[in-house]
């Protein structure tokens, strides 16, 4: 009976060495090379059965324990089907609370930076928003005298051209120029602008200092073309 306090090295030493003790002379190259038989011995435990079936009987145990611990998956589905089950309620509402309503979430939506935060040339003189204004200035001029000369004899105004002439004619001088200058400084404007416009549909001009230089340029011959129409003519 084999002693298991004794190294187990010793013991497959004393074994080898009473084996090759045990076979006859004629015998000894039939022995076993040891790195052979060293592969059969650990394709066995120490209980005798081969390792395989050992593996085989650990990974069932695990299985088994496995099976045995409790599963999440019920409670999983409990609280699943917890959130899943809310109830949601609907009310009718009459146009103006909900106008109310939408009132009250504009009022939480960010607000755009003002104009003020930006270069006063950037927004207050820009040249895209002046020629839409020039343009819709002398525009809603030209829409109201026709529109007044069209209903004048209903009404019995006298817009003639004589008529208008010696009107203007008896007004203050400072008046005259305003008038004439409120109507000049729009029309040469937007003439220059538009000039403008046709040298970029040319591709040119788009540089940083020449849209800075133009738009002096611009507003410069502007006013002065308009002061031209007011008081020199």
């Amino acid at each position: 009976m084999r002693n298991w306090r004794t190294p187990i090295g010793a013991l497959d030493r004393g074994n080898r060495a009473a084996r090759q003790a045990a076979i006859p002379d004629g015998q000894a190259a039939a022995v076993i090379p040891p790195t052979l038989a060293l592969v059969r011995r650990q394709d066995k435990t120490p209980t005798g059965l081969p390792k395989s079936t050992m593996i085989a009987q650990r990974v069932g145990i695990a299985a088994l324990r496995r099976g045995a611990r409790p599963s999440l998956f019920p409670f999983i589905k409990v609280a699943t089907g917890g959130m899943q089950a809310r109830p949601v309620a609907t009310a009718k509402i009459s146009q103006d609370d909900g106008h109310q309503i939408l009132v009250k979430q504009r009022l939480q939506r960010p607000v755009s930076p003002n104009l003020g935060i930006y270069k006063i040339e950037q927004t207050w003189l820009g040249h895209s928003a002046w020629t839409r204004i020039t343009g819709c200035t002398l525009s809603a001029a030209a829409y109201a005298y026709f529109a007044a000369y069209l209903v004048a004899p209903l009404a019995g105004w006298h817009l003639e051209t004589a008529s208008l002439v010696s009107a203007f004619a008896a007004l203050p001088f400072a008046v005259k120029g305003g008038v004439k200058f409120l109507l000049g400084f729009p029309f040469a404007y937007h003439f220059i602008n538009g000039l403008r416009h046709l040298w970029f549909d040319l591709g040119k001009g788009f540089a940083k200092p020449s849209i800075k230089r133009g738009e002096m340029v611009l507003w410069t011959s502007s006013i002065l073309s308009g002061l031209y129409l007011a008081f020199g003519l």
